[in-house]
């Protein structure tokens, strides 16, 4: 709490106006002490009549006693130091609480309504990690998302949202695609095993791409670097691309080397104490850029081997220029690589809060190619992702470019599936775990402040009110009464008279008992049944 500095009246001149300077209790020029109270309770206080300086004599009191408290933990933790954790501990216990979510996922999804066409939208939450049994799997929602979803973010130092391009986006940009694989031997992997390293030599490798390293590097030999000479520099490098790391290589020839060199071993065990799978990080990067020559590729290679301290380092590059390939490569580089957690822990635990997808450089170009230069099986990566949809849900936008208002928490999954499989909701599928469907009623959608069943409570409660007031109206004797309506939760039909509802989890909701809703509803028992919701009809009184 902020402190502020308290004025008392006892200590002012009989001549001082109080009520002209905030009642007597603040002016600069007497002697104050501070309280930990706002102004406003500060007011409060005062016009209660409360004795500010033994008010302030306790504060001060207590104060003093926190330091001597204070003073004497200090001096105990001295004398009595705490044995430093086991190298490691941290990590392994992060991984023991990540392994205990494995197959929860998708546990929620989040709800929110087109504030311009009126539609509901979906967001599967997905955990997005690469040992996630769902999130794992090839163009997963996990890995579509990172392919094609934008991401809005609030910009550090403007406070405004800023919606970044997807890496479809931003390789759509590149008429020739530069890919690099950057690793070390054998014998130095284990220098890329903590989060730290990661990051660190993921920026110096992308300070060397762009040629940020290289000015540096002659500044700091004392040469002076002019704004023209950067320039120069900057062009003969790439000015934009983007990187990643993949933390295992080819798993299954790995582990068959292993059971190769193991005589009469068909299948190795594998445990949270055994794993017969070495990490391997390299981390891929993708330029703008084609052939090189030789002069430059090793004149690259030894500026990369400066930079992170390795002569031994390997580097392999290849380059494409056809939008199938581009997209194969968009999909080989984001896949996830690290399929089971038990294959390192240590490393699992060290990778929690990692930023895996990067990039440098401005991406404000305009496309070079787009959907219908694709091969088929390019086609094939794409097939079941509407990317102008995910694009634009992405973005936060619905069908008409009008914002969505999501809710402000999510609700279980279970409640999703049910409207996916509901032939009422007309459910659109884009893809990446986004989807939009027609909503239940003609009425507010779930508000972001409640949940669902919240929702249909609240409309019977709006329905029954103006019920009442219907009836009080005709007990007046008013002939003219404005008419009433409300829609059936199946068929959402509007309803002259409420006369039956349908009991859903406990909360009832509107209902108009016609029969292709009665069969609807004999249809669906067992997808009711399936998620734990029974149903029956309760006519009003």
């Amino acid at each position: 709490m902020n402190r502020t500095t308290v004025y008392f009246p006892n200590i002012l001149p009989d001549s001082y106006d109080y009520d002209a300077v905030d009642k007597g209790y603040r002016h600069k020029k007497i002697a104050a002490r501070e309280l930990p109270f706002t102004d406003d309770k500060l007011i409060e206080l005062f016009d209660s009549g409360v004795d500010f300086e033994k008010l302030a004599d306790a504060y001060e009191n207590n104060a003093f006693n926190k330091a001597v408290a204070l003073a004497a933990g200090q001096e105990w933790a001295a004398a009595n130091p705490v044995e430093p954790l086991r190298p490691g501990l941290q990590q392994l216990a992060i991984a023991d609480k990540l392994q205990a979510r494995i197959g929860h996922c998708p546990e929620y999804w989040l709800p929110g309504i087109g504030t311009g066409d009126g539609l509901g939208y979906s967001k599967e939450l997905v955990c997005g990690k690469e040992w996630c049994p769902e999130c794992g799997q090839l163009h997963s929602i996990a890995h579509q998302r990172r392919m094609f979803s934008q991401h809005k973010r609030k910009d550090k130092t403007t406070g405004t949202d800023k919606v970044g391009l997807s890496w479809y986006d931003k390789l759509t940009q590149l008429k020739t695609a530069g890919y690099w694989v950057i690793e070390k031997n054998l014998a130095k992997r284990g220098q890329w095993h903590s989060k730290t390293a990661l990051e660190n030599d993921g920026k110096i490798v992308a300070s060397v791409f762009s040629g940020e390293y290289e000015i540096k590097q002659r500044r700091a030999a004392g040469d002076i670097v002019r704004r023209g000479e950067i320039a120069k520099i900057r062009g003969r490098w790439f000015d934009k691309g983007l990187r990643r790391w993949h933390f295992f290589g080819d798993v299954a020839k790995n582990i068959q080397q292993v059971i190769d060199s193991q005589d009469g071993i068909k299948q190795l065990p594998l445990s949270d104490d055994f794993s017969p799978v070495t990490p391997n990080p390299h981390l891929n990067t993708i330029t703008e850029s084609g052939y090189i020559p030789d002069a430059k590729f090793e004149h690259i290679k030894s500026m990369l081997k400066q930079a992170l301290g390795d002569d031994d380092l390997i580097i392999h590059y290849s380059f494409t220029s056809e939008p199938g390939r581009i997209v194969h490569l968009l999909s080989y580089v984001t896949r996830a690589t690290f399929l089971d957690i038990r294959w390192d822990k240590f490393l699992a635990g060290s990778l929690y809060g990692f930023r895996n997808m990067r990039s440098w450089g401005k991406w404000d170009a305009a496309p070079v190619w787009s959907l219908d230069d694709l091969d088929s099986s390019a086609k094939e990566i794409i097939a079941g992702v509407d990317i102008d949809s995910v694009r634009r849900i992405g973005k936060g936008l619905d069908s008409v470019g009008k914002p969505i208002q999501w809710a402000n928490r999510p609700d279980k999954i279970v409640t999703l599936r049910i409207i996916q499989k509901s032939p009422l909701s007309e459910f659109v599928d884009y893809g990446a775990g986004f989807g939009s469907f027609k909503l239940p009623v003609g009425l507010d959608y779930v508000r972001v402040d409640e949940t669902p069943q919240m929702y249909w409570q609240r409309l019977l409660n709006t329905v029954m009110a103006e019920s009442r007031s219907q009836d009080r109206l005709k007990d007046s004797g008013v002939s003219e009464v404005n008419e009433m309506y409300h829609r059936c939760v199946v068929c959402s039909n509007k309803l002259s008279k409420l006369t039956s509802y349908l009991v859903v989890n406990g909360v009832l909701m509107p209902y108009c008992g016609q029969d292709k809703c009665q069969e609807h509803m004999k249809e669906t028992k067992a997808q009711f049944g399936e998620y734990g919701i029974s149903s029956r009809m309760v006519k009003d009184g």
